[in-house]
């Protein structure tokens, strides 16, 4: 019966460690993302959640490219909306549900394209439910072979 129990919760461990590495991809019109991380998900190894949340932001031929690791509650769903107005590119991060009492971290990685050669101001907001959304990152960024002038 011990040895029957130990599995048991060894086969429960295994799976809850499993969950925590959930990967959602979507497309949305201009907006393809992928989410990796213990989105939707709980588990007491989340709470060693990262205490910087690193954003990688780059500007290929046509896109700009998004690596985005975010710390939040377990237990959220995530959702990322983006909208275009002129050269003004908005992406937000929405976390929606109850959180539980622990930490996860999770990576998100989106491409804005196609997108025609110049530069774009960037905003990147991260919302938590009906809260305000929290502004991560501002910052103007080329896409395609820009040459832009030299400040002296």
């Amino acid at each position: 019966m011990k040895k029957e129990a130990v599995l048991f919760l060894f086969l429960i461990s295994f799976v809850f460690v499993l969950g925590c590495g959930t990967t959602i991809y979507e497309e949305k019109e201009m907006l393809s993302y992928s989410i990796r991380g213990c989105i939707n998900k709980q588990s007491n190894l989340a709470k060693k959640s990262i205490l910087e949340e690193p954003l990688t932001i780059e500007g290929g031929e046509n896109s700009i490219i998004i690596d985005h690791r975010t710390n939040h509650l377990c237990n959220l769903d995530l959702d990322i909306q983006q909208s275009m107005k002129d050269a003004q590119i908005t992406v937000i991060e929405v976390f929606t549900g109850e959180g539980a009492k622990c930490m996860c971290d999770s990576k998100i990685k989106a491409e804005i394209s196609p997108l025609e050669k110049g530069v774009y101001n960037l905003r990147i907001y991260k919302k938590i439910n009906d809260n305000t959304p929290e502004l991560v990152k501002d910052i103007e960024i080329a896409v395609g072979d820009i040459n832009l002038p030299i400040l002296k």
